[in-house]
């Protein structure tokens, strides 16, 4: 763990808070041109989507293919009956062969459905 995220630690336990956290950081070119890092632009007291894609590398079988996409409603509906029609699949070992992940529900209002397609399902 580096300084920073030390120091952000034992300000969050100090106020409380107990669990999962995200800093961001960004890259920027200062007046001068050089590079610089801004090591802490917002910290996010919840998982984040880095906390999910940690998971997730885990849970393909090796050599399967996985891929994350963010479908709007309209192309999810239309896909629809080919997702449902390719649950997620698993190795002996627990590990995804192939299907799809959806990772929210699909309300009415909803606007953007986040998947993870695994193995040919990477295809659509």
């Amino acid at each position: 763990t580096s300084w920073l995220e030390e120091n952000v630690v034992t300000e969050l336990q100090s106020s409380g808070f107990a669990g999962d956290f995200g800093i961001d950081a960004m890259v920027y070119r200062a007046k001068d041109g050089a590079l610089r890092i801004r090591p802490l632009v917002e910290l996010n007291p919840r998982q984040t989507m880095g906390h999910v894609a940690q998971a997730f590398k885990r849970k393909p079988a090796p050599g399967v293919l996985a891929e994350f996409r963010i479908f709007t409603a309209a192309e999810w509906r239309a896909l629809a009956p080919a997702i449902v029609e390719r649950p997620i699949e698993q190795s002996r070992t627990g590990q995804w062969t192939s299907g799809v992940v959806r990772l929210s529900d699909v309300q009415a209002e909803s606007k953007l459905v986040p998947a993870v397609l695994v193995g040919p399902a990477t295809e659509l």
